[in-house]
C-alpha cells in the first residue's frame, strides 16, 4: 500500500483541506479527515497497550496519516515553522478524529513524563530531521502541560545533532539537547532473541516516553530506514546486527521492553526523502515530498512508507526493492513479533493535502 506521491508539485490528495477548512478545523467546527480503509486479510497480533495509556499503541486496524503541504519550503531550503506546525497539528487530529489538539497530546503524556524526541542525523544537514519538525512537536508538547525541561531531543552523538542544524543544551533549564555519548550506554548488554547490545542511558535512565522522528530514506542493508531501523541509533553496536538485510535484528531491537512500552508516537520526516543511495545523502536521489507521516504503530508506518519509496523509485526507472532482493524483511518479522501491521486490510491509511 503507498500513499500517492511524487515532488511537491505532483501530490494527490485523498480531499482537498484549504485554509479555511484548516481554521475551521482547529476552532473544532470541521469535518474529520478522510480514513480509506482497505482490503480484508488475517488479523495481525496487537501490540498490548501500556498502562500509562488511554489508548493502545497498535489495535486490529492501525490509523497511519499522510499529511503533504506544498509550502513546508522557504524558497530557498529551509523549513518555514508555521506551515511544519500545521501540518503536525492536521496530521495528529487525523490520527485521533479529534481536533482538540491539547486533548490529543494529553491523552499520549503527562506534564510529570520526561519525552525523549529520538531523531536521525547521520546523513547531516541534508536529509536529517530537521529541527523545524522536532520544534514543531516540542511545542504542542509544551501547550499540553509538559515542560521545556522535560524534553530531551536525542541521538547518537552531539556532534551529528550539530552538524544537523542542532545547538546542543546539556544544561537544566530549556529544552535539552545531546548525544548519548554524553551520557554513554549501559555497561550491561541486553540479550533479546538475536538482538545483543548496550542500550543509551538516555533510553533506559532518563526518559519515560518516547516520540520517533526518523526520516524516510532507502537503505543499502536493510531496504528501509523509517521508524524501525532509527533504533540503531539507540544501542552501541548497530554494527553487529546489518548481516540478512538486518533481519531478524531490527525486530528484536524494536521489541525490547525499553522501546516498546516507552513508545508512544511516531512522526516520520518526510519533507525531504531519498529513494536510493541511503543511508547517507544522495543528491540524485532525494526529493522533497513535503510530507509527514504520524503514527503509533512502527510497522505500519515502515509499510507505508516503503510504498512511498517504491513509488518513488518507479518514477525514476529504478526497479522496486523486492526486485532487487531489498524488500526490507524486518517488516515481516516485527508484525510476526507482534509490533503492528504490514497488511492492507489492517492499516487505515488517512491522507490529506494542505
Amino acid at each position: 500500500m503507498a500513499a500517492r506521491i511524487n515532488s511537491c508539485s505532483n501530490s494527490q490528495p485523498v480531499r482537498k483541506l484549504d485554509r479555511r477548512n484548516f481554521l475551521l478545523l482547529a476552532a473544532g467546527a470541521g469535518a474529520g479527515l478522510i480514513g480509506a480503509a482497505t482490503g480484508g486479510d488475517k488479523i495481525s497480533q496487537a501490540l498490548g497497550a501500556s498502562t500509562q495509556l488511554e489508548k493502545p499503541l497498535v489495535v486490529d486496524k492501525s490509523a497511519v496519516v499522510v499529511v503533504r503541504n506544498e509550502k513546508l519550503f522557504k524558497n530557498g531550503s529551509g523549513l518555514r515553522d508555521d506551515q511544519v506546525a500545521q501540518a503536525l497539528s492536521v496530521g495528529v487530529a487525523a490520527l485521533f478524529d479529534n481536533q482538540d489538539p491539547v486533548k490529543n497530546w494529553r491523552d499520549l503524556f503527562k506534564p510529570s513524563d520526561i519525552v525523549g524526541i529520538k531523531v536521525n542525523c547521520i546523513a547531516g544537514p541534508e536529509l536529517s530531521t530537521h529541527p523545524q519538525v522536532v520544534m514543531a512537536i516540542a511545542l504542542q508538547l509544551q501547550a499540553a502541560g509538559v515542560p521545556a525541561e522535560n524534553i530531551i531531543v536525542w541521538d547518537r552523538t552531539s556532534r551529528e545533532l550539530t552538524r544537523a542544524g542542532y545547538t546542543v543544551n546539556t544544561g537544566n533549564k530549556g529544552i535539552r539537547v545531546y548525544g548519548t555519548d554524553a551520557v554513554g550506554y549501559e555497561e550491561k548488554a541486553v540479550s533479546h532473541k538475536s538482538f545483543n547490545g548496550r542500550l543509551s542511558k538516555i533510553l533506559t535512565r532518563q526518559i519515560t516516553a518516547l516520540i520517533n522522528v526518523p526520516i524516510l530514506k532507502d537503505h543499502s542493508g536493510a531496504g528501509v530506514t523509517i521508524s524501525m531501523k532509527n533504533h540503531y541509533g539507540s544501542i552501541q553496536n548497530p554494527g553487529n546486527h546489518h548481516n540478512n538485510l538486518c533481519d531478524p535484528y531490527i525486530a528484536d531491537l524494536n521489541s525490547v521492553d525499553e522501546i516498546r512500552s516507552k513508545t508512544r508516537l511516531i512522526v516520520c520526516d518526510a519533507t525531504r526523502a531519498s529513494c536510493n543511495g541511503g543511508p547517507g545523502y544522495n543528491a540524485a536521489f532525494a526529493w522533497r515530498y513535503c510530507g509527514l507521516l504520524i503514527s503509533r504503530d512502527p510497522v505500519a508506518l515502515d509499510t507505508i512508507g516503503t510504498g512511498i519509496i517504491d513509488e518513488r523509485r518507479e518514477q525514476m526507472g529504478l526497479p522496486k526493492l523486492e526486485k532487487i532482493g531489498r524488500y526490507p524483511r524486518q517488516l515481516i518479522s516485527a508484525a510476526d513479533n507482534g509490533l503492528g501491521n504490514t497488511e492492507s486490510a489492517r492499516i487505515d491509511l488517512r491522507s490529506t493535502i494542505l
